[in-house]
Parts: structure tokens; sequence; C-alpha cells
């Protein structure tokens, strides 16, 4: 087993983000298991808007599409 894949297991064990993921990611404080929902709503939600873009809504906050 590699230290890279020791790191990731380490990191699913704990519930945390692995340091591998967050370098591509947006930046978060939750833990992996509220991070994978987050990320798999805002993954259903862009789908959304692509698969109808005559749906997609007049006004996008865009400061709520990323975490600060």
């Amino acid at each position: 087993m590699t230290d890279q894949l020791e790191q990731l297991i380490d990191s699913m064990y704990l519930d945390r983000v692995p340091a591998q993921w967050s370098k591509l990611a947006y930046p978060s404080t939750r833990g992996l298991s509220s991070w994978m929902n987050n990320l798999r709503r805002r993954l259903d939600q862009i789908n959304i808007w692509k698969d109808d873009p005559l749906e997609i809504p007049k006004v996008v906050f865009l400061n709520r599409l990323f975490n600060p």
C-alpha cells in the first residue's frame, strides 16, 4: 500500500476530506460525508441547468455557488 493510499484511507476513516481532493475542490470545513452530499447537490443543480437551459433562473447569486 502506498503512502497516498494510506492517507486516503485514514481521511475516510476520520471523516475528513482527503488532502489530494482538497487541492482540487472548493475550500470547506465540513466532514467528508457532509462534503460529499454538498458536492452531489451542487452537481445536480448544475446538471439541471445544463439539461434545461431555458429554465435557468433569471437571477443567480454567484456568491452562493462558492464557499469563501
